[in-house]
């Protein structure tokens, strides 16, 4: 069997994870503590993964180093969404409708 459109397979430089990093510092519920008056003060640093699971927003408190490897794994997911955009627009540039 011929093949009439290029097969692109698209490759990852890792594990993929869409989604974003996100650090925070707190205040605690303690009416007494210096983080009520003291930014400086504040609780954390709190790292928080946010991102759509199972069709909802989710904030998941991660450690420091499960932060930098989720970093890493956005990074991947964001060069696999270019590429995928890419391979769409040359789909859509050979679209049937483009033969008329």
């Amino acid at each position: 069997m011929e093949r009439k459109q290029e097969e692109i397979e698209i490759k990852t430089a890792g594990p993929v994870l869409p989604g974003s990093v996100t650090i925070a510092m707190a205040k605690c519920g303690k009416p007494t503590c210096v983080c009520q008056t003291d930014p400086e003060k504040r609780h954390g640093p709190y790292y928080r993964w946010t991102g759509v699971v199972d069709g909802k927003r989710t904030t998941i408190t991660i450690t420091e180093k499960e932060a930098s490897e989720c970093r890493r794994r956005i990074k991947n997911w964001n060069r696999f969404q270019q590429k995928l955009t890419l391979i769409i627009k040359n789909a859509m540039s050979r679209a049937p409708w483009n033969d008329r």
